[in-house]
């Protein structure tokens, strides 16, 4: 193990105006230790039932900060930009549940987790508008961040992984759809990315439409208040869907070669089709069924997609399919269970119904082993080598594509 990390929270990448796009930043010096910064303003989750309520921090469309956890400013550590997940709806890079102290300490490597724009702030699409949705266009202006200012935190802009769950892992497809794989990152991790295409820029174009009518007011100046209430009727009016997440370009860009590790668990689409019921329907025949089919259909297929893109790039890829809590009804190995294993602490985490039965002991030697994975792909053990020994035991199953 590495020495104690240094965290500096709450960096400013960019700012914006509401719907612009963002403008970087001159990085000024931040003290380590200090406050969390702002979150994007946001309801609550529908995914609290397996994570559990999310710390209350401040809110604020100005929300465009980092945190950068390290062990040291000299030298060239390699990096991993972590994008958290959330629907595009909920969620911050700030948050507890997202500190890499653990990964950090143990591997020597420079982590870095950032907050972007979520719902309507970031990825309502604007008659006229051109280029990335907003909410992308911020995470790659924080990748551009990290290129130019990391080497400042000891870390190797020259060896920099861009890491994602969810809505993150949707990101990473998304920036690789712009042609940013193999430029502005080297490898990618991305967990449980949904088989759901780019939006449509027809499709942006109904949901402004939409959420302006919900809204009756001009989203320019509309109160953030008004802003979410209307994001919320856009939501129940899409069902399951993803009413705000990002467009897609004319026509795919090109980038340059990068490798990627791509997950799903074992259970990972059983919430999605849960509804109203009870979580023990999930271990009846019919919700085992029914999670399995989702599970293929939403999540399989979605790293199956992402690992053929790095292929075609000429880069490595793995696919793997998470196991842990597989035993422990009724949520057993479910979306975003690999999560606590990753990052954040046992406390960050204890409110979280899918791992109550988890014994502190238990998340951090089976932490351990799943941390030693992302740090094998950030550190350039290619190929079958991010899944030998004890990164692998327990914790994963490898499907191969």
């Amino acid at each position: 193990m590495s020495s104690e990390p240094t965290v500096y929270r709450g960096i400013r990448y960019a700012r914006s105006v509401r719907f612009e796009a963002p403008e970087p930043v001159r990085y000024v010096e931040v003290a380590p230790g200090g406050p969390r910064g702002p979150i994007c303003p946001q309801l609550p989750s529908r995914l609290a039932r397996i994570n559990g309520d999310q710390a209350s921090l401040k809110q604020d469309e100005s929300c465009q900060v980092l945190t950068v956890f390290t062990t040291g400013l000299n030298g060239r550590r390699p990096v991993i930009v972590w994008l958290h997940g959330g629907a595009y709806v909920t969620g911050g890079g700030e948050l507890p549940w997202y500190d890499g102290c653990a990964l950090v300490a143990e591997h020597d490597i420079v982590f870095v987790s950032v907050t972007y724009r979520l719902g309507a702030f970031g990825y309502l699409r604007l008659p006229g508008a051109i280029g990335p949705s907003n909410g992308l266009a911020d995470q790659i202006e924080a990748l551009r961040w990290v290129r130019a200012n990391i080497d400042r935190f000891g870390g190797d802009p020259d060896s920099v992984t861009v890491a994602g769950q969810s809505a993150g892992a949707h990101s990473v497809q998304a920036m690789i759809n712009w042609g940013h794989g193999g430029t502005d990152f080297h490898r990618a991790i991305a967990h449980s990315c949904p088989a759901s295409p780019l939006r449509d820029p027809s499709d942006a174009e109904s949901t402004y439409d939409n959420f302006v009518a919900a809204l009756a007011d001009d989203p320019r100046t509309a109160s953030v208040d008004r802003m979410l209430a209307a994001q919320a009727s856009v939501l129940m009016r899409a069902g399951g869907g993803l009413p705000f997440a990002p467009v897609a370009p004319e026509r795919f860009l090109a980038g340059g070669r990068f490798d990627i590790l791509t997950s799903w668990t074992a259970q990972d689409g059983g919430v999605f089709i849960l509804g109203d019921r009870s979580p023990d329907w999930l271990d009846t025949d019919e919700g085992r069924l029914a999670s399995e089919a989702a599970t293929k259909e939403i999540f399989q297929a979605g790293s199956a997609g992402l690992a053929k893109a790095a292929e075609a790039s000429g880069g490595d890829a793995e696919l793997v399919r998470i196991e842990w809590g597989s035993g422990r009804p009724p949520w057993r190995s479910c979306h975003c269970v690999e999560l606590p294993l990753l990052l954040g602490t046992s406390d960050a985490w204890s409110s979280a119904p899918d791992i109550r039965d988890v014994s502190p002991d238990e998340l951090k030697h089976e932490g351990a082993r799943m941390r030693r994975l992302w740090a094998a792909v950030a550190k350039r053990q290619k190929g079958p080598t991010w899944l030998s020994g004890e990164a692998a035991s327990s914790v994963t199953s490898v499907e191969r594509s």
